[in-house]
């Protein structure tokens, strides 16, 4: 006669988190599930329940890493960055841009620099500085002599005019050449939809959009700089 096992709660699912290695949460993630659905919950009710540092715990190990990354980052990473790049007067659109930017780079490396001894906030909010930073010296003008500035040509000119229409079409020539799924991400991207609200209208995952957004930039960025017929 087989006995019920009992409930899975989220002290043993820290436990096992912290102490066992990835290959053995895989083999036992089937068990683990099982009891979750013997108790009518799924993995993101327990998931909710756990701090910040175990949930990237789980991303880095992969274990219910949909789940996971979608607690972590979607519920609460984004409500922390907000407030971070709010505080430091950083512009919306900007500041959006780096999340999603920041997301993407999450799931595509899995936090491998993350040290799970230490505050998951501290960790975020210093990968936000340093992109911060690095954005703002790429954007930072270069001052030009005053004895120089008629060599450059008049920005509502028709030369710098016909270069921005010339960009517009190889922009959305190397749009139209991605992947359908990409290029619907970047359609709505470039449309100045946040990523929820992306997931929710082509009913993709949110993990998904992130995948799909990181891919996508990685092959315009080839096919603009001529590495990559797409």
């Amino acid at each position: 006669m087989s006995h019920a096992q009992p409930p899975l709660l989220p002290e043993e699912l820290e436990s096992l988190l912290w102490d066992a290695p990835a290959d053995e949460l895989a083999r036992c993630e089937p068990v683990l599930r099982a009891r979750l659905r013997a108790d009518g919950k799924r993995p993101e009710d327990i998931l909710a329940d756990l701090p910040d540092e175990v949930l990237a715990v789980a991303v880095r190990k992969e274990f219910w890493l949909d789940e996971a990354f979608e607690e972590l980052f979607a519920r609460r990473a984004m409500g922390y960055l907000a407030v971070w790049f709010r505080r430091r007067r950083v512009n919306l659109d900007l500041a959006q841009d780096l999340t999603q930017d920041l997301l993407s780079r999450f799931w595509e490396r899995r936090l491998p620099t993350y040290d799970p001894k230490h505050s998951f906030q501290a960790y975020l909010f210093i990968s936000a500085r340093n992109l911060l930073a690095e954005t703002q010296r790429k954007r930072r003008p270069v001052p030009v002599p005053n004895d120089q500035l008629d060599a450059y040509p008049d920005p509502d000119g028709p030369e710098l005019t016909a270069e921005w229409h010339e960009l517009a079409e190889r922009v959305e020539r190397a749009v139209a050449r991605l992947p359908p799924d990409q290029e619907q991400v970047v359609r709505m991207v470039l449309n100045d939809k946040a990523p929820p609200e992306i997931a929710q209208a082509l009913g993709f995952p949110l993990k998904r959009v992130y995948r799909l957004t990181y891919l996508a930039r990685r092959g315009l960025e080839a096919a603009l700089q001529g590495k990559s017929r797409l």
